[in-house]
């Protein structure tokens, strides 16, 4: 029980250590001049590929076989995945790193929005209003941000929907 409890306590450590080195290189890379922003997803996907290949080796992870089936799946993916990217960029530029966090929780807006739409998923009044609150507490949070404008907070929902429509 209490290595499990480690275990928890340990990925919840290094969720936040690693999403906050993301959060603040990019940051730091979408308001420089830095115009390579394929290289940073090249990277990512390296690290990605090395942690996979870590997890198969400890016996952790079963590697997939590659098929064409695979392939078809990564391209909705990857393009996903891109749209992400793009838009976390421009929503990066035009609002300031404590305001964007708080705008990337918008995912729940477009998960609602998407299982509604295309799963036919029915949706209680108890889940409303707690994603009525999400955004009004998001918008409310970005109306005091001093870089604060409207091309950035309608980009930052964007991510948002990028990554709900790939797990729809």
């Amino acid at each position: 029980a209490m290595a499990v409890r480690l275990q928890s306590v340990a990925s919840v450590g290094l969720y936040v250590s690693v999403s906050l080195v993301m959060t603040l290189a990019n940051k730091a890379i979408a308001t420089s001049s830095f115009t390579s922003t394929n290289l940073l997803l090249t990277a990512e996907c390296f690290v990605t590929a090395v942690c996979i290949e870590v997890l198969v080796r400890a016996g952790r992870l079963e590697r997939l076989q590659f098929s064409r089936l695979v392939m078809w799946k990564l391209i909705p993916v990857s393009t996903c995945k891109a749209g992400n990217i793009l838009f976390s960029f421009l929503a990066m530029r035009g609002t300031s790193l404590p305001v964007y966090n708080v705008l990337k929780r918008l995912n729940a807006v477009a998960t609602l929005g998407i299982d509604t739409a295309v799963r036919r998923v029915r949706v209680g009044v108890v889940k409303l209003c707690g994603v009525a609150l999400i955004t009004l507490g998001a918008v409310i949070t970005s109306q005091g941000d001093v870089e604060f404008n409207f091309v950035g907070l309608g980009t930052s929902s964007s991510p948002s929907e990028h990554k709900s429509r790939c797990r729809a």
